[in-house]
């Protein structure tokens, strides 16, 4: 019963790409550094696609981020959403930071801030994430 609630909620998911093109989803982690930056999310970077992949507010327009941030010896990426009236002057910290080197780039599709080395469409990346859970949950089952 388990396995077959697990395709359902995987295959939802997998059909509410349809359903996100009314709202822009984005990956998102270290978008709030107060509490340290995470490693994992640097490139290469692999998401975890129901924690990471987060909708963005729908009161008005929004970009993808990916940020990458090298401030004290530390290289930091940063993905998340951002409203698209911000977009020019989201990454300007040469005043606050001047020794910071920061690199920004935005784009508006769902999933397009994650790592350049996955380039295969969000449905198929959760299309093959999806098979696999389905397999290890029949494997299992069948044990």
């Amino acid at each position: 019963m388990k396995i077959f609630f697990i395709f359902i909620y995987l295959l939802y998911f997998i059909l509410a790409e349809g359903v996100c093109e009314e709202k822009l989803w984005c990956y998102k982690c270290n978008a709030d550094l107060s509490m340290g930056h995470r490693g994992d999310c640097n490139d290469p970077y692999t998401p975890a696609p129901s924690i990471d992949l987060v909708a963005c507010p729908d009161n008005e327009s929004y970009h993808c981020l990916k940020a990458f941030v090298f401030y004290k010896n530390i290289h930091t990426t940063i993905r998340g959403c951002v409203p698209s009236r911000s977009k020019s002057t989201y990454c300007n910290f040469g005043a606050t930071y001047p020794e910071a080197l920061v690199t920004c780039s935005f784009c508006s599709e769902n999933g397009c801030n994650r790592s350049r080395r996955l380039e295969a469409p969000l449905s198929t990346l959760l299309t093959i994430i999806s098979l696999w859970t389905l397999i290890v949950a029949f494997t299992l089952h069948n044990q």
